[in-house]
């Protein structure tokens, strides 16, 4: 799942990349990748049919057939360019999609904006 930067630091309260990599790590418990110069992050979730995703989840669009997403090596882990933010823990290690969408329900929280 793509999640824009300015979402993810909405629901992490600021944009410092320790507190958000914590935030990842703690909630989404799988790996994310961080795309800096695109300013994106990616959830990698199960490739499942979430069609009421798109409607109630706009903001953090779900990739599904037609798209590619590029995948760091497993030794990249940043700050900079295309690298894990959480890397996998084992082969097949994945966010679950309903940790996905507590984030962006976080982010959502009127009571969060301005808060860092």
């Amino acid at each position: 799942m793509h999640l824009p930067a300015p979402l993810v630091h909405l629901a992490a309260g600021t944009s410092d990349l320790h507190v958000v990599t914590r935030m990842f790590a703690e909630l989404l418990d799988g790996p994310v990748i961080h795309n800096r110069p695109q300013n994106g992050y990616y959830a990698l979730v199960a490739r499942t049919p979430w069609r009421p995703w798109s409607q109630q989840y706009p903001e953090a669009p779900m990739l599904g057939a037609g798209h590619f997403l590029s995948v760091p090596a497993s030794d990249l882990t940043g700050p900079t360019g295309l690298y894990w933010t959480v890397r996998p823990r084992i082969v097949g290690d994945l966010c679950a999609v309903p940790s996905v969408a507590a984030l962006v329900h976080m982010a959502r929280d009127p009571r969060r904006v301005g808060a860092r």
